[in-house]
């Protein structure tokens, strides 16, 4: 039998510890080596944890966050396998014996993960995750195995370097990258673990975890050799008056509508060339005097049989890209001027996950776990069984408003075979959506502190 590391990490989780120990001590599969750091807790985990001296090795530090404390405990593990647990979650009697059995049936297989159970901070389950069948079924590796409770080839871990140690999050995320660059990735469609969502959840911290994620795109990408293509952006505006003001020349904070949204290309390091995309010649001047100083953004008249309303925006860029000849472009973004606020990295990250993952298109998103329902003449039916959420059931809706396309499935008009599209989750700020007077109201008061932030 391989020998098993189970790495637990804690940090003031005194009062549920002591269960992810027993959940350790309890699996039907003998061979474990057990490591526990305390990552310098204020509470009273320390005492909790000695008691376990006899079962495991406890290493007790000052407080040096996620990533170095899993790197510390990969170079202590002598198991062939490593596995992190988090203090806060357990495993179910069976789960690294499952996982050990899947993974040792192929030998291309970096890591296993399972499927799992979500409970609230007193331990009650609130649903089971699903995840798709990774063996038969993935084609797109965009979405990552859970950070703890996945059970890592330690050889396979190290060859490809380990943890980024500059990274204070999204380590699943790090090593997935690494790890499915070169080797396979198996999943056991069974829940072996439980994972609680509570308040103290580092996973609550959105902003923070969506800005690593990006970081994480842009070092992989370029690790793996990305090489900066030609990019332009396109940017539609149409006449539309909110409140009677024409809704792109409306101010929020010091900067117009048509100003936010052009300063995320601008603030990105891939864009190229910004094209401004309007439909009258009024429009066309108020574009010009903003930007007469930017030499990297045009402004460009839609002809008036695709400026009409219910006209999409594909014939006016395939206009403007024969007319210029562009031979050299790879993206095409397209933004939509109802997101002032989605941020420039999103468009970063969107172009760098194409190239890591293989799609041909990217959409900003939100994902939403609301209760759907729909209405079969006789009532209202829940649309998915909400206790087992299974990722196919996943809702993603675009918001943030940035598309990002390779240029040549973009100008496919014909579309006969499906396109690849991947994805990027924005945070709610950039996710919302200027539609009426009442959210321009919302608007000026998200300007105002997005501004006092940045100063």
């Amino acid at each position: 039998m391989s020998q098993v590391t189970v790495y637990i990490l804690n940090y003031n989780y005194g009062k549920y510890i002591s269960k992810a120990i027993e959940s350790v001590l309890a699996q039907t599969y003998k061979d474990i080596e057990l490591i526990i750091i305390d990552d310098g807790s204020t509470d009273h985990s320390i005492d909790i944890i000695k008691r376990y001296a006899e079962f495991a090795t406890i290493v007790q530090q000052s407080n040096i966050g996620l990533v170095k404390s899993i790197l510390k405990a990969f170079s202590m593990a002598n198991g062939e396998y490593v596995m992190r647990l988090d203090a806060d979650d357990w495993l179910l009697e069976g789960c690294i014996e499952e996982l050990v059995k899947k993974i040792t049936l192929d030998r291309s297989a970096a890591l296993v993960f399972p499927d799992y159970y979500e409970v609230d901070e007193f331990g009650q389950i609130i649903r089971q995750i699903k995840r798709h069948d990774f063996t038969n079924n993935v084609t797109l590796l965009d979405q990552p195995a859970h950070g703890a409770c996945t059970l890592i080839r330690k050889e396979y871990y190290f060859a490809v370097g380990g943890h980024d140690d500059s990274l204070m999050c999204q380590d699943g995320v790090d090593i997935w990258l690494s790890l499915t660059e070169r080797y396979q990735v198996v999943n056991v469609s069974k829940p072996l673990f439980y994972y609680r969502k509570h308040g103290q959840s580092l996973t609550t911290d959105e902003g923070r975890i969506l800005s690593t994620k990006s970081d994480i795109y842009r070092k992989h990408a370029i690790k793996r050799g990305y090489s900066k293509e030609t990019t332009f952006a396109f940017v539609p505006v149409r006449s539309q008056q909110i409140n009677g003001v024409e809704y792109s020349s409306i101010k929020l904070g010091n900067k117009t509508v048509l100003e936010w949204v052009v300063e995320k290309t601008k603030r990105s390091d891939l864009v190229d060339k910004t094209i401004i995309l309007v439909e009258t010649p009024d429009l066309a001047d108020f574009a010009c005097q903003l930007f007469s100083d930017e030499p990297n953004i045009v402004v460009s008249e839609r002809n008036n049989k695709d400026a009409r309303q219910g006209v999409g925006i594909e014939n006016s860029i395939i206009d403007y890209l024969s007319a210029y000849n562009e031979v050299s472009l790879e993206n095409i973004i397209v933004l939509t001027v109802n997101y002032p606020f989605s941020r420039h990295n999103y468009i970063d990250s969107a172009i760098y996950s194409m190239f890591l993952f293989g799609s041909q298109s990217v959409d900003s998103v939100i994902m939403d776990n609301s209760i759907f329902y729909y209405h079969d003449g006789s009532g209202l039916k829940q649309w998915i069984d909400n206790y087992i959420r299974k990722e196919r059931d996943d809702i993603y809706m675009r918001r943030g408003g940035i598309s990002v396309f390779k240029k040549n499935t973009y100008l496919d008009t014909k579309r006969e075979n499906p396109v690849k599209m991947g994805h990027v989750i924005v945070d709610k700020i950039s996710s919302f959506e200027i539609r009426s007077g009442e959210d321009l109201e919302i608007a000026n008061f998200m300007a105002e502190k997005i501004l006092q932030e940045s100063q």
